[in-house]
């Protein structure tokens, strides 16, 4: 059984004691009664990591293009926070809705013990860090060294630079291309990738056409474009059940891809590495930190990547409503899903999941939702790289 916000591989800041609870699936029955108007299954159901997932019929997908991300000027933020939510309301926004196939799934029930725990986290105001990997064929390229070169951006002009794409932690920038539009995600395990919902649903409830995935991509190389290939069969991709309702919710705009076969070597973080993951339920954390935030940008060149990173002065990030961080680090559509990062102990952490841009009618911020115990125990229960 894995434990929720401590899995393997990760280092726990703080152990809770109720972080062991829960129990083995049973095999589905044909009597099970679906939540909603969920139509009847049995032998469609799925398990994904031990749990029960719902056959919901066949997927929805849509043809329309990217829709804007970015908020209308003066747009309201409310305060927003897990504790103000009953552990009822909480598991089910966090509801994983899945796409496997040509077939949408939901799980069975509601998780009540990880909704719990992620307010017990809020609490003891917990943190939490995944491990990185650095291939050791690979060129690593740490911005620590390069601090001059990336504190020269000035937001309101575009001073993103072009990386290089086959040097770690470059590698991991993953650019999400579909008939539709483009994206960025992020390599966070050896066949995981995180990025923003809005990348894989579309306007009205339905699903964005499966997209092809290129770890380091940069179509301007002609020599080597692809260094680590592409992945199209993916496993699964999934979204919380409140963004899905929602559609545009930025509280829950975080998803997840689980690519190919599990099993398959090797593995694209096995070729292209992968980096951390550092949740926290405070800003305290970021505040003061260097941010980088590289991604595929549409008003560059297609297919390659770009980024800029800014330290910590009172101009670069501000904390907002619990879970919104604010900056000025240059960015354009396209690389929303763009894992936002920052180094600990000389590690690559992603922080912060870039979802857009957000204007109070005066001033106009790029933004991106921090990660914390509610984002990541979501993408932690859909995976078993973490």
């Amino acid at each position: 059984m894995k434990l929720m916000g401590y899995r393997v591989g990760f280092v726990a800041l703080v152990l809770l004691a109720n972080a062991c609870g829960g129990s083995a699936s049973s095999e589905p029955t044909s009597d099970l009664k679906s939540p909603g108007e969920l139509p009847e299954h049995g032998s469609k159901d799925i398990f994904i990591e031990g749990k029960r997932y719902l056959h919901r019929g066949a997927a929805r997908f849509s043809s329309e293009p990217e829709r804007a991300v970015n908020e209308p000027p003066g747009a309201e933020s409310p305060h927003r926070s897990y504790l103000d939510l009953s552990d009822e309301a909480l598991a089910e926004a966090l509801r994983p809705i899945v796409l496997r196939g040509d077939q949408e799934y939901i799980a069975a029930e509601p998780d009540l013990a990880m909704a719990r725990l992620i307010k017990e986290h809020v609490r003891n105001n917990a943190e939490g860090r995944s491990e990185g990997f650095a291939p050791p064929g690979l060129k690593n390229e740490s911005e620590l060294d390069e601090k001059s070169r990336s504190g020269r951006a000035i937001f309101g002009a575009d001073n993103r630079v072009r990386p290089n794409h086959l040097a770690y932690p470059h590698t991991t920038v993953t650019h999400i291309e579909d008939p539709t539009s483009g994206c960025t995600a992020t390599l966070v395990g050896p066949h995981t990738y995180i990025t923003a919902a809005h990348c894989l649903v579309a306007n009205s409830n339905a699903w964005k056409p499966w997209p092809t995935l290129y770890p380091g991509r940069d179509e301007l190389d002609t020599a080597n474009p692809h260094p680590f290939g592409s992945n199209y069969a993916s496993y699964s991709i999934s979204v919380p059940n409140a963004y899905w309702n929602s559609n545009s919710d930025w509280y829950y705009d975080f998803g997840i891809i689980v690519t190919g076969n599990i099993f398959s070597d090797p593995r694209p973080g096995d070729l292209a590495g992968w980096k951390g993951i550092t949740w926290s339920s405070s800003s305290t954390q970021i505040k003061t930190r260097w941010l980088y935030l590289y991604g595929y940008p549409g008003d560059k060149p297609w297919g390659t990547p770009w980024g800029i990173g800014r330290c910590c002065d009172a101009s670069t990030s501000i904390w907002f409503n619990d879970a919104r961080i604010f900056y000025n680090i240059d960015a354009a559509p396209g690389q929303s899903g763009s894992g936002v990062y920052s180094y600990y102990d000389s590690s690559p952490q992603v922080v912060i999941i870039h979802k857009g841009t957000w204007s109070s009618g005066v001033e106009t911020w790029n933004t991106g939702r921090m990660i914390d115990s509610g984002v990541f125990n979501f993408w932690a229960s859909l995976t078993p790289d973490f």
